[in-house]
């Protein structure tokens, strides 16, 4: 009876843990819908002039195209301009969908394309807008070719340090031709690229090492997390992140582009609230193996008073409300800035993301992974989800989700009236 009444409190618990996680998520997704219509602006003359300079005036095209006819002062046709918003808004790309503008010469062919608003990371924005060479790339390229584009045929490659944010703004206007041609009769199918297959390896390798007789291969698994570390850090470079999570909560999933990584963050939820086990911090996180290195060296360490351990853990609490007061007032922060992992990709990293990653890496060479106890709020979200089977309990980390999810709905009831005073 005592083991049914906790197997039973145990499912409440977990049960609860997930529900808190599935209401926030659509808060966000709410707030993002009702911000994304009431900040949706249409096309302008302006825009279409970096392109056609003559161009006087558009007029909106009924027909399957559903674009813009650019005229000239004597209201002579002398081009075309399409937006991949809404049609394309689907795709995502590292953490959000990208609205595109593209312009076309009377033979429909490509005169140029220009990002006019993005809900992806600013960093990684700013990169692809930079880069001349990308975003010249589909210059005289006709309507037809672009709409059946095969991005590895053309050898077009996405701009480093910004590959998921590049690679789908072109992804997203190949769509948007081909679904003038098709009008809906296509589906987009998932595209399983080389690092998909590379994380996913990754996944299989961390299970077995979590839950096998592979953990006492000591040479085995140091070699792993290196590949991991190196790999994850500074050449894929997307890690499971608070922007991460709360982008793909406000703009969708990105199942079919970014296979792999939806894999990935899928897991590091699902293993510790069905197993117990913390598996991507303690197998794949490029930071935590990090800190785990440099904890090891022969170094004496030092302990935390139980006060202060109790104060320092709820940092990581804070900096979600912190993210969340970010997320739905729109104040203009960016959230890959509050963890340190940006500082793994150098062209992206902002001075906050390499301080916080250098101050805790040297912390760990004195106390026992001071950033995932103390600093990390995607790891305080994965710490949530986690059970801890029949002798679970309702604890502190369950008030302060609670607590957290109250201050949710409270600033989505209020974004309005707040952003009105910060803008006004």
């Amino acid at each position: 009876m005592k083991n049914s009444h906790s197997t039973l409190k145990s499912l409440l618990l977990r049960g609860y843990r997930l529900s808190v996680i599935i209401m926030v998520v659509l808060i966000l997704r709410d707030h993002h819908l009702i911000l994304k219509r009431r900040t949706d602006h249409p096309v302008t003359v302006k825009e279409v002039q970096e392109f056609i300079p003559d161009t006087n005036q558009i007029k909106e095209d009924f027909s399957d195209r559903e674009g813009w006819y650019a005229y000239d002062k004597l209201g002579k046709t002398i081009g075309y301009a399409v937006r991949t918003s809404p049609t394309s808004d689907f795709l995502i790309g590292y953490c959000g969908s990208t609205d595109t503008l593209v312009v076309f010469d009377l033979n429909d062919n490509v005169l140029g394309f220009q990002i006019r608003a993005s809900g992806d990371t600013t960093r990684h924005v700013k990169d692809v807008k930079e880069n001349e060479y990308f975003m010249t790339i589909l210059n005289n390229m006709s309507w037809d070719k672009i709409a059946h584009l095969d991005l590895k045929e053309e050898e077009i490659d996405g701009v480093s340090g910004a590959t998921l944010t590049s690679v789908t703004t072109i992804e997203a206007i190949s769509y948007r031709l081909r679904h003038s041609l098709d009008k809906a009769t296509f589906s987009p199918t998932i595209q399983w690229q080389k690092e998909d297959w590379l994380l996913s390896l990754i996944i299989i390798g961390s299970i077995l090492f979590t839950f096998s007789n592979w953990r006492r291969l000591k040479s085995v698994r140091l070699a792993f997390h290196l590949i991991i570390f190196v790999y994850l850090g500074f050449i894929y470079g997307n890690m499971i992140s608070i922007g991460l999570v709360f982008g793909w909560s406000a703009a969708g999933i990105p199942w079919h582009l970014s296979s792999g990584l939806v894999l990935l963050v899928m897991t590091s939820i699902i293993v510790p609230w069905s197993t117990r086990r913390p598996m991507y911090c303690t197998q794949i996180c490029p930071h935590g193996l990090a800190q785990q290195w440099l904890g090891n060296l022969p170094i004496k360490k030092r302990t935390i008073s139980k006060q202060w351990d109790k104060s320092l853990r709820i940092i990581p609490a804070l900096l979600i409300g912190y993210a969340l007061l970010i997320q739905l007032l729109e104040i203009p922060v960016e959230l890959a800035e509050l963890e340190a992992f940006n500082a793994y990709t150098i062209s992206l990293s902002g001075w906050f993301s390499i301080s916080l990653a250098t101050l805790g890496l040297i912390a760990s060479l004195f106390y026992r992974q001071p950033y995932c106890h103390y600093g990390c709020p995607t790891g305080a979200v994965l710490n949530f989800v986690r059970s801890h089977g029949q002798a679970d309990h309702f604890q502190k980390k369950d008030w302060f989700a609670l607590a957290l999810f109250c201050w949710a709905i409270f600033l989505y009831w209020n974004s309005g009236q707040f952003t009105s005073w910060i803008y006004h």
